[in-house]
């Protein structure tokens, strides 16, 4: 390793353990037992791990931070045992994580990565836990399957925070499509690695704790068939290990039952548009897929529930701020509210105005998702049921988060039934 160089997608978190300042270098693959953490004055080496610096350079780096010299052969030894954990973008790291893309591509079911972890793996245990915050809540302002005041729900904006956070949050929103039919949900999640174009599309059957949920294949094909280039990724290995879709599946499982089949997409970054200031929603990728799934779900019959699952402000060090997200949190907060606004009002453009003017300060993590949704909900009322906030004291930062229902607007509902029988009639 004469110039090594740290993974792109393992994640510098620094925080306090036991009074020791640390840095924490977790690996989204989970390949190595465990996280690993090493002083927090390694946070130096760590980004000199840049595939531009020698053995040499590391050599003097660590010599001065300790005022003592160093061998070369320490050196070696040190990156050797990160080389142990999966850290470096080696030889050895790239053969472990194609074992891994191999066996997951070959599987028809996308197994659950944190059943077990972020919530109960037993349908009886996360049933009962699902229950009883459902109990705790106060009753709704009307019976799930009454006309009342309000449409039929066609969408959700989810949080995909940790469920043991939010779980109050999550429950809120999915008890009011409880015993309600639809035959698909598209599920608009984020990818948080990488990914090599704008969407990841599976067509496996997702598994949960409460049973699987087949794919709607059908439906899948037809949007996905004759892309442009750079609008699907090459392969949906993303959906593996990414949660922001599987903490969904669990509750729509739960309160829909077996009776529909599931669209998961992952949106990937939008950081390049924002940085270059390019127009998002006139890209001919963006508006590929958009187009091709507003015509796919306006000229069938099937009932669909369109699900965003997003989070919104991540403020503070861990986010890479200088400020702690204590002191950034009434900004973010007040951001946040202009976002939901638009996001009501179906209001697109304006949301990508809205990040490109403050270049994504707030590292809104659900950007392409919110946008996409934005638009497919235009003729729906949307409202807001919580805004919330996740406090992380350890590492001085902050998660805002959100949900939202959206309803069918009978005046659009009517120009939207008219111009499907005006298409059937041309036809």
């Amino acid at each position: 390793m004469e110039q090594p160089m740290l993974r792109r997608d393992i994640q510098l978190v620094p925080t306090t353990y036991q009074g020791r300042r640390v840095i924490v270098c977790i690996d989204p693959l989970k390949l190595a037992e465990g996280d690993i953490a090493l002083d927090a004055g390694m946070y130096r080496i760590l980004a000199m791990l840049d595939g531009r610096h020698g053995l040499r350079d590391l050599q003097a780096a660590i010599g001065g931070m300790g005022g003592t010299t160093v061998s070369l052969e320490e050196v070696e030894s040190l990156l050797l045992r990160l080389d142990e954990y999966y850290i470096l973008d080696s030889e050895r790291f790239r053969c472990k994580k194609r074992h891994l893309v191999d066996a997951f591509l070959s599987e028809p079911d996308r197994h659950p990565a944190f059943a077990g972890k972020a919530y109960s793996a037993g349908a009886d245990e996360l049933g009962a836990h699902i229950a009883d915050l459902e109990r705790r809540l106060p009753p709704l302002d009307e019976p799930q399957n009454s006309p009342g005041a309000h449409g039929e729900i066609t969408g959700l904006m989810a949080p995909h925070i940790d469920t043991g956070i939010a779980g109050g949050v999550y429950v809120d929103l999915y008890r009011r499509i409880k015993n309600k039919r639809y035959d698909r949900v598209i599920v608009l999640g984020i990818n948080h690695q990488e990914q090599d174009c704008l969407y990841s599309i599976s067509g496996k059957n997702f598994i949960t704790p409460f049973g699987s949920i087949p794919p709607d294949t059908d439906f899948i094909t037809a949007l996905t068939e004759d892309l442009p280039p750079g609008v699907t990724a090459s392969d949906d290995f993303g959906h593996k290990i990414e949660h922001s879709i599987e903490f969904q599946t669990i509750y729509l499982r739960h309160y829909l039952g077996p009776a529909f089949s599931l669209v998961p997409v992952l949106c990937g970054s939008i950081h390049s548009f924002i940085a270059e200031r390019r127009p998002l929603l006139e890209d001919r990728r963006f508006l590929a897929l958009y187009e091709r799934m507003n015509h796919l779900l306006n000229s069938d019959e099937k009932s669909t529930l369109i699900v965003a699952a997003v989070d919104l402000s991540h403020v503070g060090l861990k986010f890479g701020h200088l400020e702690a997200g204590s002191v950034m949190l009434k900004s973010a907060l007040e951001k946040d509210k202009e976002l939901l606004s638009f996001i009501a009002r179906g209001d697109a453009e304006g949301i990508y105005r809205h990040a490109c003017n403050s270049e994504d300060y707030f590292n809104v993590c659900g950007l392409p998702a919110i946008i996409l949704f934005t638009l497919l909900m235009r003729n729906h009322r949307g409202r807001v049921l919580a805004h919330e906030t996740y406090r992380e004291e350890a590492t001085q930062s902050a998660v805002t988060y959100a949900a939202m229902v959206f309803e069918t607007n009978p005046e659009a509902q009517r120009r939207v039934e008219g111009k499907k029988a005006a298409e059937r009639a041309d036809s």
